[in-house]
């Protein structure tokens, strides 16, 4: 291009900004914008938009106590029950029978024994909903999914939130456990225990059960409140 036809094109161009430029909405600068914004608010706009949408699904949560067990990691098919108040909270002899429902996190470690079928998920899901709509920060993990989150597998890098999630349900202790998975289960309850954040662990293990795998485990367990269900297995009998 010689410098004759360079200016023309350059005239051209100039012509036509001229003729079909047009202030930005928002901001007033004029261009030949796309649209009725100039790139930058346009980019600003859909950023406010994401943040409205973000806003209005976490109100959702809010008032979605399902949504928010979900989001906590509790399986759906526990997190849509329809939960009521359990008719019978477990207490522990030794605390002057304080009663799980009044518990708050002091002691930090609360046991939940009992046969397969007596609530013990539920109860403990009932107090991390509980926790979660009163706009605390809550977790539920399945105890032989711990080994993951430690060494790498589909829930590698959880194990930071899990030792400092405000309340945690680590849900089925014992059941399925792989051989190697004691180490670290006692270790994030250790990290918990030493940081006294509020942690309810049930399983259908016996503390001298659980004392055959980690003495460690069962002697901090013994520190916490153990509650232990009976009663035979209610599952078949829900409606």
């Amino acid at each position: 291009m010689n410098v004759l036809n360079f200016s023309t094109w350059v005239a051209k161009k100039e012509a036509y900004i001229e003729a079909n430029s047009r202030p930005c909405q928002t901001c007033g600068v004029p261009g030949t914008w796309g649209g009725e914004m100039c790139e930058d608010c346009a980019t600003a706009e859909k950023a406010a938009r994401e943040e409205r949408v973000r806003e209005r699904e976490l109100e959702q949560h809010r008032t979605d106590p399902a949504g928010l067990l979900i989001r906590a990691g509790v399986p759906r098919l526990l997190a849509e029950t329809e939960f009521e108040e359990p008719s019978a909270w477990p207490s522990d002899p030794r605390r002057s029978n304080l009663i799980l429902r009044d518990w708050e996190g002091d002691p930090a470690l609360v046991f939940l024994g009992g046969p397969t079928g007596t609530g013990k998920s539920m109860q403990a899901c009932y107090l991390l909903r509980r926790h979660l709509v009163g706009g605390g920060l809550g977790g539920f993990i399945r105890a032989r999914r711990v080994p993951g989150a430690y060494f790498g597998d589909a829930d590698s890098g959880r194990a930071g939130l899990l030792e400092s999630v405000n309340l945690l349900v680590l849900d089925d202790l014992g059941r399925g456990h792989p051989g190697g998975g004691w180490g670290a289960v006692g270790e994030l309850i250790a990290s918990r225990y030493g940081d006294k954040l509020p942690t309810i662990i049930s399983s259908n293990l016996s503390l001298p059960e659980i004392n055959s795998f980690d003495p460690h485990l069962a002697s901090r367990l013994r520190d916490g409140l153990i509650m232990v269900l009976g009663g035979k297995d209610r599952r078949g009998l829900r409606p």
